[in-house]
């Protein structure tokens, strides 16, 4: 999707900072799926492991923000509407796995680990 972004028009100043943004809430979206990853997961498994514990978790969120940008994802030359809608999916999807993730925190079994706000700093 960062590549989409990339691809968007630049033809004037406006442009110039609706592409910035997009790629800001990007990067954010993509940090939030980390953190919710690492606090899901068990702390002393390899990644591609934490990941797949975190997709198992997750697996009926990450199929319903599968199906939503599938369409979007599609297109030969998205536009900025098509891209903020698929942003806005992925960010609902950041947010209910994030609310899992804190449930499951609540239940953390040894060896996990949590990302709260104060690590961030």
């Amino acid at each position: 999707m960062l590549f989409r972004v990339s691809q968007l028009p630049r033809d004037d100043r406006w442009d110039s900072l609706a592409r910035g943004a997009l790629r800001d809430d990007l990067y954010a979206v993509l940090l939030g799926l980390t953190r919710a990853v690492l606090a899901s997961s068990t702390r002393e498994a390899d990644a591609k492991t934490r990941f797949n514990e975190w997709a198992k978790a997750n697996s009926a969120a990450l199929d319903r923000a599968r199906s939503g940008l599938r369409a979007i994802l599609r297109l030969e030359s998205p536009n900025i509407a098509a891209l903020s809608v698929a942003l806005r999916t992925l960010r609902a999807f950041v947010r209910s796995t994030a609310s899992l993730s804190a449930l499951a925190g609540l239940r953390r079994r040894p060896g996990s680990y949590a990302v709260g706000r104060a690590d961030a700093r």
